[in-house]
Order: structure tokens, then sequence, then C-alpha cells
């Protein structure tokens, strides 16, 4: 059941024109350093960002970028971060309101009012 459950969730979320396919990581970590840059035959200052996709750590992913890029990554994930949070507080303002009513039994109930 679980197994047929999963695939209609993977169905009904793989149709999304947002969806982002692969593992989501849990931490992530960097620093700064130096990395050798074959191409130019010289070393270059670069940053290290790690990856972890298990709460323990143990599956550890390595990506180290030159500073350009490591620029570019950082306002890459700013706008995105910037527009979660807009999507977020837009979601806020547009959530239907309901109150808790006292109904004649004694218990209370939660009731929506539809917009017109």
């Amino acid at each position: 059941m679980k197994s047929e459950q999963a695939q209609q969730n993977y169905a009904k979320f793989s149709q999304d024109p947002d969806c982002i396919h692969g593992a989501v990581h849990n931490t992530a970590t960097a620093r700064l350093g130096v990395a050798f840059n074959y191409s130019a035959m010289e070393p270059v200052d670069a940053v290290e960002i790690a990856f972890n996709n298990e709460p323990i750590g143990t599956t550890r992913y390595l990506m180290v970028v030159d500073m350009a890029a490591a620029k570019a990554l950082r306002d890459r994930l700013d706008a995105a971060l910037k527009e979660h949070d807009a999507n977020v507080r837009r979601a806020r303002r547009q959530k239907i309101k309901s109150y808790r009513v006292r109904r004649s039994d004694g218990r209370t109930v939660n009731v929506t009012i539809p917009e017109e």
C-alpha cells in the first residue's frame, strides 16, 4: 500500500512544472580555502561546500567553486530565499479565516465564513 501511495504521490508531484528531482540535503557547510585550477595550472581562492542528506551525516557531497562562482551562487540563493519569503507572506495573507464558535450542546467547533 505504501509503495502504491508513494507512486501516486510521485506521479502527481512530477507533473508540477516547479518540481525539483533529487535528494534533499538537510545540512550544508562552507569553508574558504585554496584550490588548484588544473586548466590554468595555478592555485585560486575557492569555497568548498559540503552537503549531507542523512541526519547522521554519513552521505556527503562536496562542491568546490572559485570565488566568482561562489558570489554568483550567493546572489542566486539570496534571490530564491527572497522569493520564498514573499510567497510565504502572500500565502499567510490569503489564508482563509476561521473562527471558534461554541455550539448549543457545549462543544467548540471551527467555522469558516466564505468570502464573497
